[in-house]
């Protein structure tokens, strides 16, 4: 009888280590003729193999024997679970030792284990919790993905840069650079059940120089989304300040040029734009701080179908009241001649911020992932329906504001602005199809913050740093103390440039320095380190292991992106954006 012990980064598959073992301990007795898996992987994982039975004893005293140096008198408790493997408990741990017998733990694959100090000073690290379903996880990832970037920034980016186009471009970057990197990320994570840190550092050896790098990329994986949400908190304050508005009737009657003067009455207010990205943090907190299934799975069962719903409605009035005709060919008959490439960057940018890719989102939320689930069906799923929300948003807005005749290139005042003028002039229904229009950028805003607050706050409460509402509290106390300076960007500290001196910041406010580094640096720079490391880092059997395509023609298709169209692409784009 053989038991192995399963490393979750393991460079080879589980039927290449099961064969190993055979082998391996024939050459110094008899042929195991049963191996018995202590792993934290799920069973469902191994059982298409062979059928693992855990052995409580046995694992309690490999447990024992690994932590035999530390000369502690510990309480250990392992069970068999169905999800998570194997759970094993460790009680009456000393505060100073918590460390290192979780990296010793982390090493030999018990990934999903509870470390408990001593009475004096009780830590628990969170359970690692999972989707209930596949279609659960397609909304709240469509959720992450569809936000402010698909329904407000898009509409105003198409028309800027060419219509037909642009979406053409966009399209086919999403295809070649979007789904591929959406597949990485989800095998990071998936394959870890880990938040971004802990996922990227599972891999390689610790010791090795360039693992210094993907640590840095871990915490880039962190920090990137807190640095997002500073400035789309105060965004998303916008739209439940005008979905209120919308509401109470405060857009009814406008006079000329009256649009215009509240938008600036709102982001002149330092009172107004603090106390709404306060209300805006305050929800997402709430929300992240319940959890995975009490918390993110309620939210995305309940917003994601209202936000496709109001986006029809809205639609299928647009298409009537308006000039969808004239729309149509507007988003899809392109002038060849406009494609330069600007119009390329901003495809790619946009592609970017759309799918959340490089803000660590989609990695903490694969992590959750179950393994009977394919991450390629997955990330077709995302990209389509994100696509999809992109391209219908423009539908919304583009047949009423041609049949208007107001100007469909307004820019990000187009939804702030220009809009509001629209529904007032359609009379009393178009205050109702105000407040869903803006009810839809809210929930909208709020699935996208709860998935750019997760990374942080998973890390933290499974490190057993903190409890999970305890981590959110805290980071969102972080968020809202930097997104006064962002909110006041607008007004007070309009005219502070900190980082004038430096070419790349000049003219630059706080805001915007904060937003350029973040939305338009790092999370390009993550994208291009993150194909790295899957395609040339990870050993090519684990990536074979956990795509689920064997070693087919789609498999290398990916794999040729990831490792050189994709590290190409993005390094020029990069490039072109930094220098």
């Amino acid at each position: 009888v053989a038991y192995v012990v399963l490393h979750p980064g393991a460079t080879c598959s589980i039927s290449e280590l099961v064969e190993f073992a055979k082998n391996h301990i024939a050459e110094r007795a008899a042929a195991p003729k049963e191996i018995y898996l202590i792993s934290a992987l799920p069973l469902t994982a191994v059982g298409k193999i062979f059928k693992p039975e855990l052995k409580r004893d046995v694992i309690t005293r490999t447990i024992l024997d690994l932590l035999a140096d530390f000369d502690l008198t510990l309480n250990i408790s392992v069970e068999a679970d169905k999800t998570y493997g194997t759970i094993a408990t460790i009680e009456n741990v000393p505060e100073d030792k918590i460390d290192s017998i979780r990296d010793i733990m982390d090493h030999y694959a018990f990934h999903t284990i509870i470390i408990k100090q001593n009475r004096d000073n009780k830590m628990q690290a969170a359970k690692h919790e999972h989707w209930s379903s596949g279609f659960t996880f397609l909304l709240a990832a469509v959720g992450s993905a569809v936000g402010l970037g698909n329904i407000w920034r898009f509409p105003y980016v198409v028309a800027e840069n060419g219509g037909g186009a642009f979406v053409l471009i966009y399209l086919a970057i999403v295809v070649v650079f979007g789904i591929p990197l959406l597949m990485s990320e989800l095998m990071i994570g998936r394959s870890t059940q880990k938040p971004p840190l802990s996922a990227i550092q599972s891999f390689g050896d610790s010791s090795s120089p360039v693992q210094k790098l993907w640590k840095a990329l871990g915490w880039s994986y962190l920090l990137v989304p807190m640095g997002i949400l500073t400035f789309y908190s105060v965004v998303a304050g916008w739209t439940l300040d005008y979905a209120l508005g919308m509401g109470i009737g405060t857009f009814n009657n406008l006079e000329d040029g009256e649009s215009a003067k509240m938008f600036q009455d709102l982001l002149a207010s330092p009172v107004k734009l603090i106390f709404w990205m306060t209300i805006s943090i305050g929800i997402t907190v709430g929300i992240v701080a319940r959890g995975i299934k009490s918390g993110l799975e309620t939210t995305v069962k309940i917003l994601m179908p209202a936000l496709f719903v109001i986006l029809i409605i809205l639609v299928l009035y647009a298409s009537i009241t308006g000039d969808f005709a004239r729309s149509f060919d507007f988003m899809f008959t392109p002038d060849f001649s406009k494609i330069t490439p600007k119009l390329v960057l901003m495809a790619a940018g946009q592609a970017f911020f759309s799918l959340s890719l490089g803000s660590g989102a989609i990695m903490v939320y694969g992590s959750y992932l179950t393994r009977d689930i394919s991450i390629p069906k997955m990330a077709v799923g995302v990209a389509f329906a994100d696509t999809a929300v992109a391209l219908l948003s423009g539908f919304a807005i583009f047949p009423i504001v041609f049949a208007f005749g107001v100007d469909h290139a307004a820019g990000p005042g187009l939804v702030f602005v220009t809009l509001p003028i629209v529904f007032n002039d359609m009379g009393g229904i178009g205050q109702i199809f105000g407040l869903l229009f803006f009810l839809l950028l809210a929930f909208a805003a709020i699935t996208s913050t709860i998935s750019l607050l997760e990374p942080m706050v998973a890390q933290l409460s499974e490190e057993g740093r903190f409890k999970r509402g305890r981590a959110a509290i805290y980071c969102g106390a972080v968020l809202w103390f930097v997104g006064i300076f962002v909110a006041l960007s607008n007004n007070i500290l309009s005219d502070f440039h900190p980082l004038d001196s430096m070419p790349l910041f000049a003219g630059k406010t706080i805001a915007d320095s904060i937003e350029f580094l973040s939305a338009n640096v790092f999370m390009l720079l993550n994208g291009l380190l993150v194909s790295i490391f899957v395609g040339w880092s990870i050993k090519r059997s684990i990536t074979l292991e956990e795509m689920g395509l064997s070693d087919s023609i789609l498999f290398k298709i990916w794999f040729l992106l990831v490792r050189f169209v994709v590290p190409l692409g993005v390094g020029f784009i990069f490039y072109d954006v930094v220098l």
